[in-house]
């Protein structure tokens, strides 16, 4: 009995020490504003709640830009009314509906645009967490099955600002720069737009003030205008961040100065000195007033079902599971581990006793029949106890706030 108490003492505090700070899932709810305008969206995003003793009551969601496999030609609507779009990127002015989510590009080592959005994002999530903010990821691995406007609803009902990193496709090393609303009234009096468009430029001019803080090389206008399906869905401040282009330096060093300065902008939005927006950014002076065609957020619109979002107590998804919901390969140990201890526990208990009560038998020995009682006993109440493991370390995740071990398949 000492010995399994010391493994039974081990065991909990390796799984409540291996969490460092708590997680919940969210898919895309079909009841929530726009969502139907998605097709794509069985993936789910990722919050993370800052464990800093100065928590800033802030959810910032970091959206790695691209990094959706198998979209195919699918398609949805660029606007929530179904407006042609009012400029040309990656989809033509003049165009009802666009891709649902794009590859990105590659830059000229070869590394996809995906691969580098995500290092900034993980980096990014890592400070802002050390700051206070609560980080909710879009994307938190190489794959997430959510094209933008689930991006962009998720972020609009679980977090308060939206950041989406991207890089853009030219090489002429530009600088770092922002997608602002473009100066167009009809696309200002849209809806959210004309509600939200104002602290859009708010956020992005805050996040470039922390880039350039931080030395990152800023294009001449620091933004460009461009009708992104994000900017249309939105509906809390919301930015498209292009921190270079394929001529831009991808160093480790260098994706580290990204995140710190995006940290610095997040820190300058919330600060009680925000930055002044910007009323006409695209038509601002400099020497390079088109900075190229950035990768356009398409959408679609599709009869898929919807995803329901993932309830308070799911989590552990990072540690046992892939961004797409399926168990990776520790989760799955873990499941056959604990679905193995379940068996294995009556099995055991039940062939070492048979073994003891057919010795007594064989002996004839009243002091050997009590002694295989006693020893049955004891392994009955270890075997009850392995067996009731799961169990026990689910009530100690509920207890501490670390959310039921369902979904770490460990029932």
């Amino acid at each position: 009995m000492k010995h399994f108490k010391k493994i039974m003492l081990f065991i909990i505090t390796f799984f409540l020490f291996s969490i460092q700070c708590s997680a919940a899932s969210y898919g895309l709810n079909s009841s929530w504003e726009y969502a139907d305008f998605s097709v794509i969206n069985s993936g789910q995003a990722t919050l993370y709640e800052s464990s800093s003793s100065t928590k800033k009551n802030m959810i910032v969601a970091v959206n790695a830009g691209h990094g959706t496999s198998g979209v195919g030609s699918k398609k949805t609507y660029c606007h929530p009314d179904k407006t042609p779009k009012v400029t040309s990127g990656t989809t033509e002015k003049g165009e009802t509906m666009a891709i649902a989510v794009s590859s990105g590009m590659t830059f000229s080592n070869g590394t996809s645009e995906a691969i580098v959005t995500l290092k900034v994002a993980q980096l990014l999530k890592d400070k802002l967490l050390s700051e206070g903010y609560d980080v909710l990821m879009i994307r938190d691995g190489d794959d997430v099955q959510l094209d933008n406007v689930a991006r962009t609803v998720i972020a609009n009902n679980v977090a308060d600002i939206h950041i989406a990193i991207h890089f853009d496709a030219t090489s002429s090393d530009k600088g770092a720069f922002y997608m602002s609303v473009p100066n167009i009234q009809s696309y200002r009096a849209m809806e959210p737009v004309s509600s939200h468009w104002k602290d859009h430029h708010k956020l992005g001019d805050a996040l470039i003030k922390g880039l350039r803080e931080k030395g990152i090389k800023i294009n001449s206008t620091s933004s460009m205008e461009m009708d992104l399906t994000q900017t249309s869905f939105s509906t809390i401040p919301s930015i498209d961040i292009e921190l270079g282009d394929k001529g831009s330096d991808i160093s480790d060093a260098s994706l580290e100065k990204y995140a710190e300065g995006l940290l610095n902008g997040v820190l300058n939005y919330s600060g009680s000195t925000p930055s002044t927006p910007t009323t006409n950014p695209g038509t601002s002076g400099g020497t390079d007033t088109n900075p190229g065609n950035a990768e356009d957020w398409g959408n679609q619109v599709g009869d898929q079902d919807p995803i329901e979002v993932a309830g308070p107590d799911q989590g552990c998804e990072t540690i046992f599971k892939k961004s797409d919901g399926t168990f990776n390969e520790f989760g799955q140990f873990m499941q056959d581990l604990f679905t193995l201890i379940k068996f294995a526990a009556p099995i055991l208990v039940f062939a070492l006793s048979t073994v003891d009560y057919a010795k007594a038998l064989a002996a004839q020995n009243a002091d050997e029949m009590k002694k295989a009682h006693g020893r049955f006993a004891k392994r009955l109440i270890c075997g009850v106890a392995v067996f009731l493991l799961p169990f026990l370390l689910d009530l100690l995740f509920d207890i501490f706030g670390l959310y039921g071990l369902d979904t770490c398949g460990i029932r």
